[in-house]
């Protein structure tokens, strides 16, 4: 068994009504996993993490405080905690 914090920030801490999400899998999880079981357990994430049935780039995952890239959501994840931020904005 292997357990996964999925913190959450501003408007994806606000659909859930908390700041993270403990999700359990069989194996390390990629990134669209982790997205696919989020999505399951807290259907309102759908509409901020989905655009056009793929993950909302505007978003980012980070693993140790390193941001993972696109190319990499087929890979496991093998650490205990993962961020996923919403767009920033600024000026």
């Amino acid at each position: 068994m292997f357990e996964i914090r999925v913190r959450l920030f501003a408007n994806l801490k606000e659909a859930v009504g908390r700041p993270a999400l403990t999700l359990v899998f069989d194996h390390p999880p990629t990134p669209y996993e982790i997205i696919k079981d989020l999505i399951s357990k807290a259907p309102g994430l759908e509409k901020y993490l989905l655009k056009h049935g793929e993950f909302n780039d505007r978003y980012r995952i980070l693993k140790d405080s390193e941001e993972i890239p696109r190319d990499k959501f087929t890979e496991p994840i093998h650490s205990k905690e993962i961020s996923i931020l919403p767009p920033v904005s600024g000026g």
